[in-house]
């Protein structure tokens, strides 16, 4: 790249750096960073439920440290019939994402969970391993009440 004069001089010359990928290795004092995010809907297995949900996932790859978080929130879920244990489906193997309780007149809850409180990631430890697998909200009964796929980052 070039900054150049009015009469077509290079005043100034440098290379751009290449972008920093989301997995790559970044060094502190680089001021580099590469984030994502995704999100996915939660769906009710029943046509006659009015619950809902959606997951909402980020990674963080910066100078210091690698950030990464979960969340699942659900609504329309009887208060009653939990705690609901979230689990990801990798084939035969079931990962448990963690748990929600639910509360008030619409049943509302959320699971938060974030590297940056000392949380670990389930499965292999990263948002990146869970990335495109079926997911399903069960309640205390072992019911699917909701289900989707954990959202993918690229």
């Amino acid at each position: 790249m070039e900054i150049r004069d009015a009469d077509g001089n290079a005043v100034l010359a440098g290379s751009i750096p290449e972008f920093l990928g989301l997995t790559d290795d970044n060094e502190p004092g680089s001021h580099a960073a590469a984030r994502a995010r995704s999100r996915s809907r939660l769906q009710p297995d029943d046509d006659a439920s009015v619950a809902a949900g959606r997951i909402e996932t980020r990674y963080v790859n910066r100078p210091r440290a690698v950030r990464e978080l979960y969340n699942v929130w659900v609504v329309g879920l009887d208060p009653d019939a939990g705690p609901y244990d979230v689990v990801a489906i990798d084939g035969e193997t079931e990962i448990a994402l963690g748990e929600i309780e639910t509360s008030g007149r619409i049943g509302r809850g959320r699971l938060h969970v974030d590297t940056a409180d000392d949380d670990t990631i389930p499965g292999d430890g990263s948002v990146l391993d869970l990335s495109g697998l079926d997911v399903e909200v069960r309640s205390d009964a072992g019911d699917v009440v909701l289900s989707g796929s954990f959202p993918t980052i690229e």
